[in-house]
């Protein structure tokens, strides 16, 4: 019988702060077809690169109360590429006025035609906690966000197949050895290294398996920042570490381009996940719960994000990741899963056997997952 044990630890709280914000805006009123602007992203290294772009016309209730600006890119590998995975959130400007961030695309397209989200709409998403929200509404059958690369480094192939329908619900895009795996120091980084345009990685598990998923930035005012253009996972309310980031390469593809790369440094915490855009703080430390898995002699430590939906979701992920690069996965199996998960307010004792000849490490992390999606969707005041 193989035993494996799980430890978690959840340091929980909620985030509050206030902010206002200032900056020389392009405004919607004043967008017409044919004006031509600059738009500014990475496409190798850190190194902020402009691309041209031309205004095609103004989508009006897309989504409820929500406007899109069609535009045509062009410029650096663009023509190759088409939009590209990761050019969230790049800023775009008018006669050196921010009008909006790339943050829509059409699968499939031909040519670099992108949706860019309004300014004014992402400066309402203010980085201060406040109720969770629902999911993002879709916009038009066409034109979609431009899915969020997340990459998933130390993961198995089995794992990802098994997952992946999970994540693209959740407007993901899952990848595997398409991250560079950086793993960010424990140290802060410098703020100051961040600029519109710049590549950002938000981190949902980092440590000997890491989840991360890039963007770009838009704004910075202040401390407060702005990003992507679109959710993440609209999950309201957050706290997601996120690490400067610099791109490897650019991947051309037939079904969507995408950008690889790698974490750099922490610069600080999103606090707001909503429909049109995420935004945060810089230089704010986001409490993570740390995860220790021993399956089969190694041990696996890592730090994973405090979500109701996500927690559970990547924990059963890198249990079973952690079971199929240790255990058979075919043949006559048992499994003893012994472990607890520490809240601030007591602990939950795990200790079940999983017996199969096929796949035993998907029920065994189910057997973990199961208890800590309870817990968390219980109500708990000190987590939500």
């Amino acid at each position: 019988m193989q035993a494996m044990a799980l430890i978690l630890r959840f340091a929980v709280v909620c985030l509050l702060t206030s902010s206002a914000w200032a900056v020389d805006i392009f405004p919607l009123s004043e967008v017409r077809a044919g004006q031509r602007g600059v738009g500014r992203t990475v496409f190798t290294g850190t190194k902020i690169e402009e691309f041209q772009v031309e205004v095609l016309g103004v989508m009006e209730n897309v989504a409820p109360q929500q406007t899109i600006i069609l535009a045509r890119l062009s410029g650096g590998p663009l023509a190759q590429t088409g939009v590209i995975q990761g050019m969230s959130g790049s800023p775009v400007y008018i006669d050196g006025r921010l009008m909006g961030a790339v943050a829509l695309g059409f699968d499939l397209a031909k040519e670099p035609v992108a949706g860019i989200r309004p300014i004014e709409e992402m400066l309402r998403v203010a980085p201060e906690a406040g109720r969770r929200a629902a999911g993002a509404p879709p916009l038009l059958a066409g034109l979609k966000d431009i899915a969020t690369p997340v990459s998933f480094a130390g993961f198995s192939a089995a794992t990802l197949e098994q997952f992946g329908p999970r994540l693209r619900e959740l407007g993901l895009d899952p990848r595997q050895g398409v991250s560079g795996g950086g793993r960010p120091a424990d140290a802060m980084g410098d703020p100051a290294k961040l600029e519109p345009g710049s590549m950002i990685s938000v981190q949902l598990l980092s440590g000997d398996m890491t989840v991360s998923a890039d963007g770009t930035l838009t704004l910075i005012d202040g401390s407060n920042v702005y990003a992507f253009g679109h959710r993440l996972l609209a999950g309201g309310a957050s706290e997601m570490p996120f690490a400067s980031a610099e791109v490897l390469t650019v991947l051309p593809a037939l079904n969507s381009s995408f950008k690889i790369s790698r974490a750099l440094e922490w610069m600080g915490t999103i606090t707001q996940d909503r429909s049109t855009a995420i935004s945060g703080l810089t230089g704010q430390r986001a409490r993570m719960a740390p995860l220790e898995i021993k399956a089969g002699g190694h041990a696996y430590r890592m730090n994973v994000i405090q979500d109701a939906v996500m927690t559970p979701l990547v924990t059963q992920m890198a249990v079973s990741s952690a079971l199929e690069a240790t255990e058979r996965a075919v043949g006559s199996t048992t499994l003893h899963v012994r472990g607890e998960i520490r809240f601030v307010g007591g602990t939950v004792k795990l200790d079940n056997v999983y017996s199969g000849d096929v796949s035993v490490a998907i029920p065994a992390a189910n057997g973990v997952a199961a208890p800590l999606n309870y817990a968390l969707a219980s109500g708990f005041d000190a987590f939500l």
